[in-house]
């Protein structure tokens, strides 16, 4: 019997064609995520297998015959090493060459999984455990039989609950850029200053359409809205006083909040941005025409 006819695991090559990737991208996929793939060392029902690699303890210096289980940890480590393997090809048998296993036992087992129930990461296998070996490849006595077909080829699985994270959307943030001019936040309806620029436009204080581009540059919402990057500046085609009283007395009755910085983005004179401050308005110019409009339209 194999892991893979629980609901416990799926075999790699499964889970790689179902995220639509290959067998190294899923390795680095997992690595990411500080996932371990596992090597199963399969059940034979006519065999009395007992599986054992040919390597050594971390701890060791000579090379020896190790017992282990049907379903190996490849550690974080050994997780290059078969990344490596796989590039060049390799499967089965050949991927045990250099690559580091960890014997779980019952304990690391129970502890892999109340950390999963509990939405915690896997427990980390610590580089000087003495439950990990550095194998080589399998006793002769076993690459006999594996030769002869007696008994399957080593195969990488994947936990099931580990896969279906790797299947999970990315949720991805649009920030907003830095360079981003930001909409106008008014205090007021957008229909009341839309009603304000009809009237602007009547009087060819600017252009016409500009009433149809409100919301490119005016926004009720609390949050940050940037405009869209083709938005032009309205243009001030009246008097430039007219414009600064413009700008002063909306902004003073709440009508547009910000700072001179950040509606000066939105208007221009001349080609140049149309402020509210810096330009004191004489008592010689005449501000009716402007005063009369607001006049229509402020409370």
């Amino acid at each position: 019997m194999s892991v893979t006819d629980t609901k416990e695991f799926i075999r790699m090559e499964t889970a790689a064609d179902k995220l639509g990737v290959d067998l190294v991208k899923l390795v680095r996929m997992m690595q990411d995520k500080k996932m371990m793939v596992r090597l199963e060392f399969p059940a034979d029902r006519f065999e009395n297998i007992r599986w054992a690699v040919h390597g050594k303890k971390m701890w060791e210096n000579e090379l020896d015959e190790h017992l282990i289980g049907d379903l190996i940890v490849i550690t974080l480590e050994g997780m290059e090493v078969l990344e490596r393997h796989l590039l060049e090809g390799k499967t089965g048998i050949d991927l045990l060459n250099g690559l580091e296993l960890c014997v779980e036992t019952n304990s690391d087992v129970l502890l892999s999984i109340i950390n999963r129930e509990l939405g915690h990461p896997p427990p980390e296998i610590s580089p000087n455990s003495e439950n990990i070996i550095r194998a080589y490849s399998l006793p002769e006595a076993l690459l006999e039989k594996i030769k002869e077909k007696r008994i399957t080829q080593p195969r990488l699985v994947i936990q099931t609950h580990d896969f279906e994270q790797l299947k999970k959307p990315k949720t991805t943030i649009e920030s907003i850029p830095e360079n981003a001019i930001l909409k106008i936040l008014t205090g007021k309806e957008l229909g009341r200053i839309k009603a304000l620029f009809v009237d602007l436009e009547r009087q060819d204080i600017v252009p016409k359409g500009t009433t149809d581009k409100i919301e490119d540059h005016f926004t009720v919402s609390a949050l940050k809205e940037p405009s869209p990057e083709n938005a032009e500046p309205i243009a001030w085609l009246g008097k430039k006083y007219e414009g600064v009283y413009f700008l002063k007395t909306l902004s003073d009755r709440e009508w547009f909040l910000g700072n001179d910085k950040e509606q000066s983005c939105h208007f221009v004179f001349g080609g140049k941005p149309l402020k509210r401050t810096g330009y004191p308005i004489r008592e010689t110019e005449d501000l009716s025409r402007i005063k009369e409009i607001l006049s229509q339209h402020l409370d």
